[in-house]
């Protein structure tokens, strides 16, 4: 049976182990027995190629390595808290409201349990512990692949000088590079809580108070721990109130009860330096 010669036929059919393609003229036939691949030849041409195949390999191998270097390590710090009622301490008036509510189908040990996690977790609570440890105050650097923290130990530190008592709402962030022993340059990265009304950049003395607005200046001061190796180095500086710091501590202080029939309050600290979050908890 002679095969279809229609010139208008671009799609192509096989017959009898040809396949006509789609030519203008429609007579031009393809052996597809010439396309059949063996085993060898995969083999073959993988062997050819296998310099691609090992820089597929290198570049996905410092691909992960750069991945896991630059992500921060984090540390966690956990405790355990014991409540313990005053026993015979405990008032008539106590009592009798352990009474009312087991009455009620609750579990007065429970509730005060949840107190103790509500209060561990409160603003007062945490607004103390970031004055005492000076959480509101941060300074990090960048290294090879990932951002340094410093606690205790920072090189320099920043001071924001805010003389407008009611407004307690300034928070301000800076890159310093310090340029000698007594010298350093800044740039304002981040201000709230006022409108700066000078240079966003410039060059001052550490211990030089630097005004940015009418009722806001800051000063950068160098530690115990400033090295001659620090200059040169950009630092990222940054202050903000005790109240916004300490309701981003509450955030992530994890407190909860540990068993439901023992009083004991599990509390876990994350963070990426391990004395920060050692002392947190």
């Amino acid at each position: 049976m002679e095969p279809n010669n229609n010139a208008n036929n671009q799609g192509g059919y096989t017959t009898g182990g040809y396949v006509r393609g789609g030519y203008p003229n429609g007579d031009k036939l393809q052996d597809t027995s010439d396309f059949n691949i063996s085993l060898k030849d995969i083999i073959f041409l993988v062997l050819n190629n296998w310099y691609w195949f090992a820089v597929s390999a290198l570049v996905c191998l410092i691909s992960a390595y750069v991945i896991f270097a630059s992500r921060p390590k984090t540390y966690s710090a956990n405790a355990t808290i014991l409540v313990r009622d005053n026993g015979d301490e405990v008032s008539y008036r106590g009592r009798n409201m352990d009474e009312i509510f087991s009455n009620m189908g609750f579990d007065n040990s429970s509730l005060s349990l949840e107190n103790e996690v509500y209060i561990i977790k409160s603003s007062p609570l945490m607004a103390n512990v970031v004055s005492r440890l000076h959480l509101n105050n941060t300074c990090v650097r960048n290294s090879a692949f990932k951002k340094i923290s410093y606690y205790k130990n920072n090189p320099i530190q920043l001071c924001v000088y805010n003389r407008e008592a009611s407004k307690n709402d300034v928070s301000l962030a800076l890159e310093v590079t310090p340029l000698n022993e007594t010298k350093f340059s800044y740039k304002v990265i981040g201000a709230s809580g006022f409108i700066v009304s000078s240079a966003l950049e410039g060059d001052a003395y550490f211990h030089q108070t630097v005004s940015l607005a009418k009722d806001v200046s800051f000063a950068v001061d160098p530690t115990d721990f400033f090295a001659p190796s620090d200059i040169g180095v950009t630092f990222e500086l940054s202050e903000v109130p005790i109240l916004a710091a300490a309701r981003s501590l509450a955030s992530r202080v994890a407190a909860s009860r540990a068993d439901k029939n023992a009083s004991i309050i599990s509390i876990n600290f994350s963070d990426t330096n391990p004395l920060r979050a050692k002392e947190v908890v």
